[in-house]
């Protein structure tokens, strides 16, 4: 038999795939898929229960779900769908709350206050702090471009090092296993441009 997480991440995947526009690049299947992927990397050596692991996990599944209805308050549609669904499967008011608050908390700018409100920030942008980072970060400029959020490639490139500079990881994990990959990304970004605007002189 099924457990409830697994209904819930069934349900979820089939939504994505099936609602999500294709504009959407970078919040996609994987992007949910990936999410769940890290949660062991932050979640081991700490002192978080079972039931709160599986919470997490209900919190990631839903987190972007709303971007399969609008882009609006996409982390509240996300939240009130949460809630939806794991009232039908008899989660407790207390359970969907904390779903609910650890969806809200992903909203940038993050400004996480619990420990796992820190850790699902964090799994959100652990891109950032990846050797894959160019390869994700593309998704997003595409994303970005479609969508008309960005006009071209520079504009992309100097909202995107502001936000790589101002971003810094909130958990145990994420400062000591992805801040450091994160410095070096922006060293290297920096040094990219300089290049660029050297040799257009």
């Amino acid at each position: 038999m099924a457990s409830r997480l697994d209904i819930l991440r069934k349900a979820v995947f089939e939504k994505l795939q099936h609602d999500l526009d294709d504009v959407y690049t970078y919040h996609s299947v994987e992007h949910t898929q990936a999410m769940l992927a890290a949660v062991s990397g932050y979640t081991e050596h700490q002192d978080i229960s079972d039931q709160e692991i599986e919470l997490l996990k209900i919190a990631i599944l839903f987190h972007d779900l709303g971007f399969a209805e609008s882009a609006v308050d996409h982390e509240k549609r996300g939240a009130e769908m949460a809630k939806e669904a794991m009232n039908e499967l008899g989660y407790s008011t207390q359970e969907m709350s904390m779903v609910e608050k650890l969806i809200k908390a992903t909203k940038v700018p993050q400004k996480p206050e619990s420990t796992l409100e820190r850790i699902i920030c964090d799994i959100d942008l652990d891109y950032l702090g990846l050797p894959e980072y160019e390869e994700r970060s593309e998704l997003l400029y595409k994303e970005w471009l479609a969508l008309g959020i960005i006009k071209n490639r520079a504009e992309w490139e100097k909202r995107e090092l502001a936000f790589l500079e101002n971003h810094r990881f909130h958990s145990e994990f994420g400062l000591e296993q992805r801040q450091p990959v994160l410095e070096e990304h922006i060293k290297r970004i920096k040094a990219e441009l300089k290049n660029k605007e050297f040799g257009n002189n």
